[in-house]
């Protein structure tokens, strides 16, 4: 099984459309669809969209055994869309919200997931990275670290969470806007992508938007263009990457990408790039489905 630690949270588009969301709860319904065994850790409220979020988990098969409920409104992102689908977000009701998971970490998890607000958060950050520092031997520790600064303002802050998180993980997925959050406009992303690599941490993902993504090991970097596909907005593309190169490690029983050669790597990045390509061509967080994927 794959354990998802982070926020469940809802999308409000300024068409007054409401979706689900939450980069981690993304995550979780984008492996399900892959055909992944998943399970979420997070609160989720008794309110109408807390009933939302919990049917549309249950509908894709995410198991729930790890949910808490909240008496507390779900957190909304509110969602502005610019050029080329690009979001802006605005979050409400995050600061009360505890993500990290109440019971241990069974003998049936083969990787833990997590990042986001939960590498930030005041009520769980601590609780999280003791979980994922001290996951039992075998687990692959998966990081994305889904950088926001409308969640959390201090840049230092964020930027200590993804050290400490970072310095335990596998497999680490950023984008170039979150290095360049982090670290500055003009930073080497590429640098500071490969810099993340360690004894430890075997597998870094770069996404690059219309110009595809990257995966560095310790001795390479492979790259894929993007998918053609119609843009209608890139919500939850991220995430559906996130969710298609963690299904391609899981599916071939790896617990490292050290594992891999550089051709099962190539086939990996390119599927994960065609699943990012997938969800833009459809509004909100949206992942495709394995027959999706395989179809074309």
């Amino acid at each position: 099984m794959i354990l998802i630690a982070g926020e469940a949270l809802v999308d409000v588009f300024a068409d007054g459309a409401v979706r689900p969301g939450g980069s981690p709860y993304n995550v979780a319904i984008g492996l399900a669809r892959l055909g992944k065994r998943v399970a979420l850790a997070t609160q989720i409220s008794d309110d109408a969209n807390g009933r939302l979020l919990r049917r549309a988990l249950e509908r894709d098969g995410v198991e729930t055994d790890y949910l808490r409920r909240s008496p507390r409104p779900t957190p909304t992102a509110t969602i502005r869309l610019e050029g080329f689908g690009s979001p802006t977000y605005g979050f409400t009701g995050l600061a009360e919200l505890e993500v990290h998971p109440l019971r241990p970490i069974g003998a049936d998890v083969a990787c833990f997931h997590t990042g986001s607000y939960g590498i930030v958060s005041k009520r769980s950050s601590a609780a999280l990275l003791e979980m994922f520092a001290t996951a039992p031997p075998g687990v692959l520790r998966s990081l994305d670290p889904n950088i926001r600064l409308s969640m959390e303002p201090s840049g230092g802050r964020w930027r200590e969470g993804v050290a400490a998180f970072a310095a335990h993980c596998d497999l680490l997925k950023v984008s170039e806007e979150d290095v360049r959050t982090l670290f500055g406009p003009d930073s080497d992303v590429d640098s500071i992508a490969r810099s993340w690599l360690s004894e430890r941490c075997a597998l870094v993902g770069l996404t690059r938007g219309e110009r595809g993504a990257s995966l560095f090991t310790r001795g390479d970097r492979i790259d894929s263009r993007a998918f053609p596909s119609a843009l209608v907005d890139t919500v939850g593309a991220g995430d559906a990457f996130q969710a298609a190169l963690i299904a391609g490690l899981t599916d071939r029983s790896a617990r490292a990408s050290g594992n891999f050669g550089r051709e099962l790597l190539q086939g990996l990045l390119d599927t994960a790039v065609k699943a990012s390509a997938l969800t833009c061509a459809r509004a909100g967080a949206d992942p495709p489905t394995r027959s999706e994927l395989e179809a074309g």
